[in-house]
């Protein structure tokens, strides 16, 4: 032994007068206190190997308690997913060759009913163990579902009767076959979405209408209008994310009868009125609120099974205009303007609700680059890139101000003010007046975040940017872990976790398959991460994951392989990744080193043929897929479709059992 380490370990036994002899005294006695605890603790570990050295698959025909055991155990998921199906897209169909392999037309979907389930799997073999129905509230369309990270409600976007707009509602996640959901938007912030909406057109109209002079386009005057909403995200603001480092401890205590205070965020899709002659407007905005649940302990004898609990909530409304990318020419300048159009918000987990990132959208995709851009290359500014906004009504303080915030009842100018037209001066002292009177409006200045060699790529992105929580955090051996924790020093471990925090806000994303920027490759799963910098729109560890192909997928139509990716959640710290932690250990103690040994990506993604997979490695071999029981799977071209590729990246989530709150 070095000499160094060899000092280092007699410090450690001589310290507190701790000898030898005393350590071979008390032996016996640690032994036998701690090796039924060991014991328990690797049950997880032990069955991985046994089912894997004996291919032995332990959940076939399960009872339900035997999935309960699975449950406490950790060694299953729990998919929510939109229980529905949807009809085929006849814009999508396949060509030849993708529509050799359909024989018969797609299956029949009853295209009126949609549900909230609960799958819960098998998260070795992917079988499943037991299914239920959350909601029982016959939705005519669902397009996103969320949990809390509490896991105590479900959150969803649906239409629950005909010709109905949609909501946002809240569901116990315990629940089984429930008739009553929360909706969470009043009708008075409703009109606030649609007066936004409205508020918005003139300068999206503008834009686009500019860059087709030369098309001859010609666009109605029509103001647009709320159509439905999308892309929901769930967090507790204030605390540490619970899958990123959080536990139950650090959350507040709610009030009797209330649930904690949660922050959505979601995007809202506006679009002219179909008509008048012309090509309708279609883009997004995002919107925030903050919601808290009550009368949860409000109850009628004479009628038990109804729910007394309503939902107070603030919305606000976020306007931004992000600046373009560090270093971009007049070119891509002047292109960064036509980005009016925002989606898929998503939460910075270090910044706790009061910094996101998303995409912003072109309304007005240019064909062609007419000079030479930033990146030294003929090319188009990507339509769908990623950007960085701070909402200024923080749950805390930031430590470093990257971004100029301002409330719009304070800044002297509004958005666009050049491009007004007509349609702004009919509707603006209107809209005004609903915003203000329901929802609070935050103008923020955003920034696109770098592109280009050594950024992220140059190539639009491709439905949702996720954050992840453990991309970079390689799970060690046994031995491994055991010289560290002795022989490490403290320089050394300061150091680790310094590596480790600057890469605390990761996220993954899929880049768009229609833009050929790399040659036979569809699309591409690549990772970034967003330093504490003040330097706005920096982003380091760009890195790719997986390459992606097209194939022929559920409905006859032509599909990624994997899409929509995602991380696997779970409540706290408590049980976090059991299975996972025990499979990796378990490969790394036997040698079995995987294909990198700089970042390990366990994401759960929607495949082609309408599954889920639990996705470790680009080798298929390597998945865990899981079938929803509804509709049924079968693996054939004519495969229902309960999850159309425009809400892909919503309309599942999955999480790693236990649940802390059962």
């Amino acid at each position: 032994m070095h000499q160094e380490r060899s000092g280092r370990l007699e410090a450690k036994l001589n310290d507190d007068s701790y000898t030898c002899a005393t350590f071979c005294e008390e032996l016996p006695y640690q032994l036998w206190n701690t090796c039924p605890l060991c014991l328990c603790g690797l049950l997880p570990v032990l069955v991985v190997c046994i089912s894997a050295i004996c291919r032995l698959d332990y959940a076939t025909h399960v009872t339900d308690i035997g999935a309960q055991i699975i449950n406490k155990m950790g060694l299953s998921y729990t998919v929510y997913y939109t229980a529905g199906c949807w009809p085929q897209d006849p814009r999508t169909q396949l060509t030849q060759p993708f529509r050799a392999g359909l024989q018969m037309p797609v299956q029949p979907c009853n295209e009126a009913q949609f549900e909230i389930a609960a799958g819960e799997f098998d998260a070795l073999s992917g079988s499943l163990l037991r299914v239920r129905n959350v909601t029982a509230v016959h939705a005519k369309r669902l397009v996103a579902v969320k949990v809390t990270p509490d896991w105590r409600f479900v959150t969803f976007i649906g239409s629950l009767a005909e010709n109905d707009l949609g909501n946002l509602y809240a569901v116990d996640a315990r629940a089984e076959r429930a008739k009553e959901a929360i909706p969470l938007l009043t009708a008075e912030q409703l009109e606030a979405l649609n007066a936004q909406c409205e508020l918005h057109s003139a300068s999206v109209i503008a834009a686009q209408r500019a860059a087709s002079t030369r098309g001859g386009v010609e666009f109605t005057k029509n103001a647009a209008i709320l159509i439905g909403f999308r892309q929901l995200q769930i967090i507790i603001p204030g605390v540490p994310p619970l899958e990123f480092g959080g536990d139950f401890m650090s959350l507040p205590l709610p009030e009797l009868g209330s649930s904690l205070a949660y922050r959505a965020a979601f995007s809202i899709i506006c679009k002219q009125p179909e008509g008048g002659g012309g090509r309708p407007v279609e883009f997004s905005k995002i919107a925030v609120i903050d919601f808290i649940i009550r009368g949860m302990n409000i109850s009628n004898p004479a009628q038990p099974g109804r729910s007394f609990a309503w939902a107070e909530s603030e919305l606000r409304l976020v306007n931004t205009q992000p600046q373009p990318p560090r270093g971009a020419n007049a070119f891509a300048t002047e292109a960064v303007k036509r980005f009016q159009s925002q989606s898929c918000p998503r939460f910075v987990p270090s910044k706790e609700g009061s910094e996101l990132i998303y995409v912003a959208e072109d309304v007005a995709p240019a064909k062609k680059s007419p000079i030479e851009s930033v990146w030294h290359q003929p090319t188009v500014l990507p339509s769908r890139l990623v950007a960085l906004v701070q909402l200024p009504s923080g749950s805390r303080q930031l430590g470093v101000d990257r971004l100029r915030v301002l409330d719009d009842r304070e800044s002297t100018g509004t958005e666009n003010s050049s491009n007004t037209t007509s349609i702004s001066s009919r509707f603006q002292a209107k809209e005004k007046i609903l915003i203000n009177g329901a929802a609070r409006t935050l103008t923020a200045y955003s920034q696109i975040l770098d592109i280009g060699q050594n950024h992220l790529p140059l190539a639009p992105i491709s439905g949702c940017p996720e954050f992840v929580s453990d991309l970079y955090k390689h799970t060690q051996s046994l031995t491994q872990t055991v010289h560290d924790n002795l022989f490490k020093s403290p320089v050394e471990k300061a150091k680790e976790l310094a590596n480790e925090a600057l890469y605390q806000d990761t996220f993954v994303a899929l880049s768009d398959p229609s833009s050929n920027s790399i040659l036979d490759v569809d699309a591409q799963v690549f990772s970034a991460s967003l330093p504490n910098s003040s330097l706005p729109g920096e982003v380091v560890g760009v890195r790719l994951l997986y390459n992606v192909q097209s194939t022929s997928g559920a409905g006859g139509i032509e599909r990624l392989m994997v899409a929509g990716c995602q991380p696997i959640r779970a409540a706290g710290r408590q049980g976090h990744m059991r299975m996972q932690y025990g499979l990796e250990t378990v490969m790394e103690t036997l040698g079995k080193a995987p294909e990198t040994r700089e970042y390990t990506a366990w994401l759960a993604c929607l495949t082609a043929d309408q599954r889920v997979a639990i996705v470790e490695s680009p080798k298929r071999e390597h998945w865990i897929n899981m079938s929803m029981p509804f509709p049924m799977w079968t693996g054939k071209l004519n495969q229902a479709v309960w999850c159309p590729r425009e809400y892909q990246e919503s309309c599942f989530e999955v999480w790693s059992n236990p649940n802390p709150n059962e």
